[in-house]
């Protein structure tokens, strides 16, 4: 039998009451907020110490499928409305390799009189991925051999985890990375330069979430 209406708005207004009551009680949001920023503030460090190891340890356990259909869907999430406008039609028939490096690739800062740039060092990979647009206008991910010598692709671009970070986040253009030797864009030039550029032309505020870019940018201010 159902209660009478009185009786059930006047549970409804004592509820409501309670909850308002508890929530002026708990620390929400501004103390969660800190407690959140202080934690990654902790854990950041080591996150940028073991993070490569941790993301190789990933790679060599979980199937390619999974990876691949994870970072797809993602950047299908990001990109779909772009793509099917045509801006990214320059990728069409084009493979372009992303390759994250661990920070050894910087080994160059430790021989300020060396010119030559990072991509004549043998860096140590933590991930490879290849994207590729489909003529549907639909971005495929590959994940192809670690071997930079058995790599087929048209345009490499090659950063450590803190470079690729930045630039995607826009913390730092592809040009300020690419002097600072962060920054490897290699193959065919004219693609190269095209994606460069478009990176650096699209406000990402509207693409990801406020919070990932908060975090991001706390992270970076830890980046060795």
């Amino acid at each position: 039998m159902s209660k009478p209406k009185e009786v059930v708005g006047e549970w409804g207004q004592r509820a409501q009451r309670s909850i308002i009551g508890l929530s002026g009680c708990l620390p929400w949001p501004d103390k969660a907020q800190k407690f959140g920023w202080r934690l990654i503030d902790i854990t950041a460090p080591l996150l940028w110490r073991r993070g490569p190891a941790l993301v190789q340890q990933f790679d060599q356990h979980v199937p390619a499928l999974i990876r691949t259909s994870v970072l797809q869907y993602l950047l299908r999430q990001v990109f779909a409305q772009r793509a099917n406008l045509g801006e990214l039609d320059f990728l069409q028939g084009k493979s372009v390799q992303i390759e994250v490096t661990d920070r050894e690739m910087k080994g160059l800062k430790a021989n300020p009189s060396s010119h030559s740039h990072p991509i004549e060092c043998k860096p140590r990979l933590v991930c490879v991925y290849q994207i590729q647009l489909t003529p549907e206008r639909t971005l495929q991910v590959h994940a192809p051999n670690s071997e930079p010598s058995n790599q087929t692709y048209d345009v490499l671009f090659r950063a450590d985890a803190s470079a690729l970070l930045s630039l995607v986040t826009q913390q730092a253009d592809a040009d300020t990375l690419f002097f600072r030797r962060q920054l490897l864009v290699s193959g065919d030039t004219e693609t190269g330069l095209h994606l460069k550029n478009y990176l650096d032309q699209i406000s990402v505020e509207p693409l990801l979430p406020a919070v990932l870019l908060q975090v991001a940018e706390r992270l970076l201010a830890h980046a060795p």
